[in-house]
Order: structure tokens, then sequence, then C-alpha cells
């Protein structure tokens, strides 16, 4: 019971020494922020998906809102090339 105690004590006291410090508080957090600057990256662009009622697959371009898909019969068919069909109109409604 002995030994207990005096680890509690002593894993106490170190805690508080490591916390003490003679800093002041930060008055303006925003001189203590730290900006990190990335550059764009492809990577997450395209986003796959698949639906269960007719068994298609979906892929969505993240930046453009763009929809693709594979037919089913380019599933079925393995010899043939799967290739993405685009899904979504050519022309942006939001732009026009």
């Amino acid at each position: 019971m002995k030994n207990v105690l005096l680890g509690f004590l002593m894993a106490t006291c170190m805690f508080l020494m490591i916390g003490a410090n003679n800093e002041e508080p930060i008055q303006n957090i925003e001189d203590k922020q730290i900006v990190v600057e990335c550059e764009a990256s492809e990577n997450g662009r395209y986003q796959a998906f698949g639906g269960e009622i007719n068994n298609s697959r979906y892929m969505i371009d993240t930046q453009t809102g763009v929809l693709y898909v594979v037919p089913n019969k380019a599933i079925k068919d393995f010899k043939n090339n799967r290739v993405w069909k685009r899904l979504s109109a050519e022309s942006n409604f939001i732009e026009e």
C-alpha cells in the first residue's frame, strides 16, 4: 500500500513540474496561430461507388461534380474494355 501511495505522489509531482512554466497566458490567440499552406493534391478527386438496384458502378469527380458510369454490359463482359461514360449533362446548370 505504501508503494502505491508513494508512486501516486511521485507521478503527481512529476506532472506538476512538467506543467510549470514562467510564460504568461496567451492574451491574443491570433499571435500564436500557425498557418500551414499546402498544395492541392489529386488524391481523392475521383470517388467510386456501386448501386444495389441495378448493380451499376458509378464514379464522381469531386472537384467538378461530374458523374460517370460503367454500363452493365461492360461489367458482365470481361473481354470488353471497361470505359467510364459521362452520365452528367455537358452544360453546368448552375452557371447558366
